[in-house]
């Protein structure tokens, strides 16, 4: 199945080999000399770029611009100021507010009705404040707000007394 062909002399043959040869030698050259240039290029664009300022100069000593100092003095235009007879406002010393609320940890034993007398506020208060804790379901550590105590309300807490009983109902007793 190797048969030379009969009209093509084997001159002919080794000349189309050699062309073969040759343009794949000229494609194989070209891509290597693109691929070279292409990595100069981004060698090139990837390098840090070289400081420009001289190391011999002094930073100390900065060279002061010169002013022209030919223009003439400025006067000054705004009329002076009209005095009167008339007080300057009086300025009211305004207290700086209170905080309106503060953290607490729930502790063993601790009610809304108990933080509250400690606190000197109401217990719906409390219960404005921390819609969305439930009072039966105080949990040791868990945190609430407390917020302010208002005027109505005693707000020092007060000393420790003997309780008094108010009330008792079916064997409860509320003090």
């Amino acid at each position: 199945m190797n048969k030379p062909n009969p009209f093509l002399s084997p001159n002919l043959l080794e000349q189309k080999n050699k062309a073969h040869a040759r343009l794949k030698m000229a494609v194989f050259f070209s891509l290597s000399i693109g691929v070279v240039c292409l990595m100069a290029m981004l060698i090139q664009g990837c390098r840090k770029p070289q400081e420009t300022t001289d190391q011999n100069a002094e930073t100390n000593n900065p060279v002061m611009p010169t002013m022209d100092n030919t223009n003439p003095p400025t006067m000054d235009t705004n009329p002076p100021p009209m005095v009167s007879n008339v007080p300057p406002p009086m300025v009211e010393n305004i207290a700086p507010p209170t905080p309106s609320t503060q953290e607490y940890a729930i502790v063993k034993g601790d009610t809304f009705s108990s933080i509250a007398k400690h606190y000197g506020v109401t217990i719906k208060a409390i219960q404005d404040a921390n819609p969305n804790v439930d009072p039966k379901k105080l949990k040791i550590g868990q945190k609430i707000l407390v917020p302010a105590p208002t005027p109505g309300v005693n707000a020092a807490p007060s000393a420790v007394s003997a309780p008094m009983i108010s009330a008792t109902t079916g064997g409860e007793e509320t003090y």
